[in-house]
């Protein structure tokens, strides 16, 4: 099995051409306008090619990027030179200068995949590296409704797809054989190759939002992201 993106950094933002990141951005922004926060800093956590942050920079902000994969930072430095991108691990990290913001978006966070241990050392890292006041914002996945996308395209599973990309021909593979998970594989077409197998989890907003309130932060607040294709939840934590 292969979870590491590393394996797809030059395949990331084909796979993201949909996500709406401008829009996201807005969105977050319009949120922050009405609690009358104006973030000066930004720490994007699992960055990936760093999209999402060189968007951010747009509005001004100081902006660094954090990825666990080399080959993700190597493509989001050629994006921009005014972001500071750096590998890391997400769940545990210290900044030299705190910040007004951390962003997560498209992150482990978003699969599900970090279990209770790991999500506490991810909140705790990152109430610690932000100032006071200060917002963590992440996505994670709106099962029910992506399950309901799925069910739409095949009452069949696996779901198989095909696509190119410079060239290379991928397929696709989605499965749903567990309730609680849903599998995607990624395989070069020229001798079936694996090149990604990611397991999106089911994660309860309701047991989030005790987890984060734990780790320090208020004012939690979970709304849908009415952008995104899958209506994806958008969590705002403050730290007082």
């Amino acid at each position: 099995m292969s979870d590491d993106y590393s394996n797809v950094a030059s395949l990331y933002d084909f796979l993201q051409r949909e996500f709406p990141v401008e829009k996201l951005v807005a969105f977050i922004f319009r949120y922050f306008g009405r609690k009358g926060f104006r973030p000066k800093s930004v720490l994007d956590i699992g960055c990936g090619t760093g999209s999402f942050v060189v968007e951010l920079c747009k509005k001004g902000l100081r902006c660094s990027g954090l990825d666990a994969s080399q080959e993700m930072i190597s493509v989001a430095r050629k994006k921009s030179k005014d972001v500071n991108f750096f590998t890391g691990d997400m769940a545990d990290f210290l900044l030299k200068d705190k910040v007004d913001l951390v962003t997560a978006i498209s992150s482990p966070l978003y699969m599900g995949n970090f279990d209770k241990s790991r999500r506490a050392s991810c909140f705790s890292s990152v109430f610690k590296n932000l100032n006071t006041p200060g917002y963590f914002v992440f996505d994670i996945l709106n099962f029910g409704n992506f399950e309901s996308c799925l069910a739409k395209k095949s009452r069949k599973f696996p779901i198989t797809s095909k696509f190119e990309h410079e060239g290379v021909s991928y397929n696709t593979s989605i499965d749903y054989a567990n309730p609680d998970k849903i599998s995607l594989k990624i395989f070069k077409s020229e001798g079936n190759s694996l090149v990604l197998e990611q397991v999106y989890e089911r994660s309860d907003a309701d047991v989030l939002k005790r987890e984060l309130l734990a780790a320090g932060f208020s004012d939690v607040y979970v709304t849908i992201n009415k952008m995104g294709v899958h209506k994806d939840y958008l969590v705002f934590a403050a730290k007082p």
